[in-house]
């Protein structure tokens, strides 16, 4: 079994759990075994995976592991199912936040939520005391059960969570209390009746989150792959291990914060498993710049170059979108609102080349911090009647078949999934030409434009897209090649290459043996 192993999975996905997501129908389509894996709490996160198209056999996370509730079918839990209605007055009109209120004679005794997209289906519990304080939640996972009751100081703050099986045994406690620093820290976890053992206790969520991982690789045999997608948080625990495993160790970023790939500092997110290197069986960068880089570096792991981005073969296989049937002279943006994003230069560049390409707009298709910045941007340059901020979609496939450029201008980047995206959808790709990750993809004005990363990005950027743009032939040159260029991240090509990896370990675990 392989198991991808994330922190999260939330309904607004970054492009680690795209990357995910990819890989994991790519093992489905070849019949090999894999899951994703989440550490965090979250009882939301079955209702979404229909959206990506997971079912929930897709994904097993760290709460549901323990709670017994990995298979379980949902159903739906509403108002009459609640005990805390019984004998007492309910006012099922709902307030302005959305609560129906509970009443004991003119005692407010309760708050019940339902989620957003069931005003049926029980979301949250909150209970009040005699002075109107919140003294505790339950909270209902989607499927249809209470998951966890939450209780809280007079402060209103968390001080324990206790957490359910499906039905309603506790199988987990977790306390809250201050740390040095003086904050609230979760600082004692307890699983309750586990295998027999009326009571475990665990020092801080890294040896929990260890201890679960021992216990899901023996439910399954042992002798599986780890892919640890985001490190952070999870690499002590992986390397930690008292069980045998094959653990890889995945890259989605440049490695180092500095350009001096070979001594500087290296990136948070990789900087333990990086620096305890010899504790994981290999490390996959994005592909083959990366790949020699962190070979310079890092001499004791087997370093493997495997992309996140996987193109679908419905893709491969849909239709060419040629220039006449394309929204006219239609630019893209697929990035997080974050400042290392820099989407307000591709703003500025639209802003300015709109002088010699009329009918430029530019869709910002995103979310994040800078949403505000940005908005106010365009709103001060008075181009808010071309370029929209339309937020987080999970199916952009109708949005590239309508583009007809993408832009990156970020700082530094991976193997990023926009820019495999836009081009598997035969659109040309502008990107400064930083590591890693545009370079691997766009073969320069060929395919697209690599822009120097410099003080004249602005301007660089508005020259890109209106060479881009400005002549059809030239266009429909560059589209034909990004056609042809997509097919090294089509399933096959990436397949090939995992395919490699398997056979490597299956001589780990033959040796092993011997």
């Amino acid at each position: 079994m392989y198991f991808f192993v994330n922190t999260v999975m939330r309904d607004k996905k970054t492009g680690i759990e795209h990357a995910q997501i990819k890989r994991l129908k790519l093992f489905k389509k070849h019949h090999r075994d894999a899951k994703i894996v989440v550490r965090d709490y979250d009882r939301t996160f079955h209702h979404y995976l229909k959206n990506v198209g997971l079912v929930d056999s897709d994904m097993i996370s760290m709460f549901d592991f323990f709670q017994n509730t990995t298979d379980f079918k949902a159903r739906t839990f509403q108002l009459k199912d609640l005990p805390v209605i019984h004998g007492q007055k309910v006012i099922t009109k709902r307030t302005k936040e959305g609560s129906m209120n509970v009443y004991i004679g003119k005692q407010l005794a309760a708050k019940i939520y339902t989620f957003d997209w069931d005003d049926q289906q029980i979301d949250k519990v909150e209970y009040f005391d005699q002075y109107g304080n919140n003294v505790s939640t339950d909270v209902y996972d989607s499927r249809g059960f209470k998951s966890m009751t939450e209780t809280f100081s007079n402060k209103h703050q968390v001080i324990l969570e206790t957490m359910f099986d499906a039905n309603g045994r506790v199988v987990y406690k977790s306390h809250y209390m201050r740390n040095r620093s003086g904050k609230l820290a979760n600082s004692a976890l307890r699983l309750i009746n586990y295998k027999g053992n009326p009571e475990i206790n665990f020092v801080g969520l890294k040896n929990f989150t260890r201890f679960f991982i021992d216990e899901l690789n023996r439910s399954y045999g042992e002798k599986n792959v780890f892919v640890v997608d985001r490190n952070y948080g999870i690499d002590w625990p992986m390397q930690n291990m008292q069980t045998e495993a094959f653990k890889l160790l995945q890259l989605h970023n440049v490695q180092s914060n500095t350009n001096n790939l070979e001594t500087g500092r290296l990136n948070y997110n990789y900087e333990y498993g990086l620096d305890h290197q010899s504790e994981w069986n290999g490390v996959i960068a994005l592909g083959e710049t990366q790949q020699h880089d962190v070979e310079k570096r890092f001499t004791k792991s087997k370093i493997y170059a495997i992309g996140g981005g996987i193109i679908n073969d419905d893709v491969i296989n849909g239709p060419k979108i040629p220039y006449e049937k394309r929204t006219m002279d239609k630019v893209v943006v697929i990035a997080r609102l974050t400042k290392d994003k820099h989407v307000e230069k591709v703003v500025k560049a639209v802003a300015q080349a709109k002088t010699e390409i009329p009918d430029i707009t530019l869709d910002v298709y995103g979310v994040g911090p800078e949403h505000d910045n940005l908005a106010k941007l365009i709103k001060n340059l008075n181009v808010a009647d071309r370029i929209k901020l339309k937020g987080y979609i999970n199916n952009l496939n109708p949005i590239y078949d309508q583009a007809m450029v993408s832009v990156l201008s970020s700082d530094a980047e991976g193997l990023p999934l926009s820019l495999i995206e836009a081009q598997s959808h035969g659109i040309p790709l502008i990107a400064r030409d930083v590591i890693y990750g545009p370079n691997d993809i766009i073969t320069n004005e060929k395919d697209g434009y690599l822009i120097a990363p410099d003080k004249k990005d602005v301007d660089n950027i508005a020259s890109a897209l209106v060479k881009t743009l400005a002549d059809k032939e030239h266009w429909q040159s560059l589209s034909d090649a990004a056609y042809e260029d997509r097919m090294r991240f089509s399933t096959d090509s990436m397949w090939h290459k995992w395919d490699a990896l398997n056979n490597d370990v299956l001589q780990y675990y033959e040796e092993a043996e011997n």
